[in-house]
């Protein structure tokens, strides 16, 4: 039987291991640019080579009926519910150098940091990835995510289906996600999460830091440069006297010249070189 002390030390071994899959990736060298417009929010990761992730979130505060954009359908009328306040994911990108490494969940943090408390869920009228999937199941089972609809008070943990809904409170119902004909449990939860605080203001300060920086580099580039001047070639007086004496110049144009480029020369040294 495993004594108290080796038992102690796996589960602090497992502790270790848990609070280090639970910590974020290092984002010293990475910037953070926020840009809200007509279609929602866009949270960007830059790095000093260009931006290398997105996530797009719009408010799903859209009523118990809206006109919804379906692509070459155009817009028709759809029951979309009041979804608890919540926002959805648009649309989310992550360079492939990044992928694997824990940034894809950051990204996700990131974006639920920004809107925080309110909650985020996944997009109720297009279609989610097999990637965008794992992303939700990833959170659905990290602590650090927490479901914003409560398991009581008539709530039922998730959203209520805004066509045949089965608990009385009108403010979870939304439009659920389906997959492969079964209800996609982990799309059709909102979560909020204040964990990624400290990366979240990290970040936008070394994008704050970046723009410096590319502001002065572009400075640096149109500035006027500095003419240089033409270097010349020292000349010894017994040089320059020859060259004089190839020119067909008079005596006393030579006699300047000479005193001009050597006036250390008395006259009798520059007559002897000439």
């Amino acid at each position: 039987m495993a004594s108290m002390q080796t038992l102690m030390e796996s589960f602090r071994i497992s502790m270790l291991s848990e609070e280090k899959e639970r910590s974020w990736p290092d984002v010293a060298g990475l910037g953070l640019k926020v840009a809200r417009g007509k279609m929602g929010v866009r949270l960007m990761i830059y790095d000093r080579s260009g931006m290398q992730g997105t996530i797009t979130i719009d408010k799903l505060n859209l009523g118990p009926e809206e006109m919804v954009y379906h692509g070459e359908r155009g817009f028709e009328e759809e029951k979309t519910g009041n979804c608890f306040d919540a926002w959805h994911v648009l649309n989310s990108d992550l360079d492939e150098a990044y992928q694997g490494k824990g940034y894809g969940k950051l990204l996700y943090a990131l974006a639920m940091t920004h809107i925080y408390p309110e909650g985020l869920t996944a997009d109720r009228f297009g279609d989610n990835s097999d990637q965008a999937q794992n992303v939700w199941r990833s959170l659905a089972a990290d602590p650090r995510f927490e479901p914003t609809i409560p398991k009581s008070g008539g709530y039922m943990g998730k959203f209520d289906n805004v066509s045949d809904p089965k608990t009385p409170p009108k403010e979870d119902d939304c439009i659920l996600k389906y997959t492969n004909g079964r209800e996609n449990v982990a799309l059709n939860i909102p979560y909020a999460s204040n964990s990624a605080k400290a990366e979240y203001d990290a970040m936008l300060e070394n994008y704050r830091q970046m723009r410096i920086e590319r502001r002065k580099k572009k400075k640096a580039a149109s500035a006027p440069k500095p003419k240089k001047r033409a270097e010349r070639k020292a000349v010894n007086p017994q040089e320059f006297a020859a060259q004089l004496k190839q020119r067909n110049v008079s005596a006393k144009v030579k006699l300047k010249a000479m005193k001009g480029k050597f006036p250390h020369l008395s006259m009798g040294q520059i007559k002897e070189l000439l």
